[in-house]
């Protein structure tokens, strides 16, 4: 329920009311999360779905996609992922954990919050990537400008803005 004006809400209008996503009935949705004007769920079988805005590539479609109220299935290449696991929603990006441990990232990166490097232009990448170096994470999380991927030995990766010492 809420405002729905990016089709954050996977439906066809705004609702005060809470409503079935209809289009993900027949999945057992077993993690989501919402961004700024963006949302995302897991399935428990590994698919992963977003919806929303997507003006910075946020939901890791098509830059030619900028806006849509339909959940739509997210596809990658199987050198990325072969399932997913958790995603985290940020103000304009998003990061995955992957069914091995991996972490994706999509959206922008303009304060270093997908982890991509100094290098990084939000003009010139793909619409998902793979954070290097990132094979045995088991959480992640993003705050506005930042990320956190939690490893299997309990250490804490960060990324991104700094600003207020979130990281």
């Amino acid at each position: 329920c809420g405002l729905n004006s990016k089709g954050q809400l996977g439906i066809s209008d705004d609702t005060l009311n809470f409503t079935q996503i209809e289009i993900l009935k027949e999945f057992k949705i077993v993690h989501i999360s919402c961004g700024w004007d963006f949302s995302a769920a897991v399935s428990e079988c590994g698919k992963q779905f977003v919806w929303g805005n997507n003006q910075n590539t946020q939901l890791g479609l098509s830059k030619s996609i900028t806006c849509t109220g339909i959940p739509s299935r997210l596809q990658v290449s199987q050198k990325l992922a072969t399932g997913f696991k958790r995603i985290s929603c940020g103000l304009r990006h998003s990061v995955m954990l992957t069914k091995y441990g991996g972490v994706l990232v999509a959206g922008t990166g303009a304060k270093g919050q997908l982890g991509l490097g100094d290098n990084f232009d939000d003009n010139n990448y793909l619409s998902i990537s793979r954070v290097p170096e990132v094979n045995d994470a088991i959480s992640v999380a993003s705050g506005q400008h930042h990320t956190l991927a939690l490893r299997e030995n309990g250490t804490v990766l960060s990324w991104g803005e700094n600003k207020y010492g979130q990281l």
